[in-house]
């Protein structure tokens, strides 16, 4: 699960503020707030990249509070076990290389 913030706007914050920077040099200011913008939150399966649901919403605001929703609406399209954090018996260990020594330096 993950949400990102879009430009509500056709011109981008870049133009935006440096067109403001401009403004400030002449005589005239120009202060931009944003107050609300649009947010996108995706579920997805991260072994098969496949799109599960989409959440959108009013920003700014916490990613956690989008998960329920997409949560649910993914559990209306397949099948998702009640357990769905990895645990240390779900996830496999390294046995080799450098993510071995740093797993084995961590225990």
């Amino acid at each position: 699960m993950d949400a990102t913030g879009l430009e509500s706007s056709a011109a981008s914050r870049h133009y935006t503020q440096a067109r403001s920077r401009a403004q400030k040099r002449g005589k005239q200011h120009t202060y931009l707030t944003y107050r609300e913008f649009p947010k996108i939150g995706v579920l997805c399966d991260c072994t098969s990249h496949v799109v599960l649901a989409v959440v959108h919403d009013k920003g700014p605001s916490c990613d956690v509070r989008h998960f329920r929703e997409a949560f649910d609406q993914a559990r209306r399209r397949i099948p998702i076990q009640r357990r769905c954090w990895p645990t240390a018996a779900t996830t496999a260990r390294p046995t080799t290389g450098t993510a071995a020594r740093r797993a084995a330096s961590a225990r």
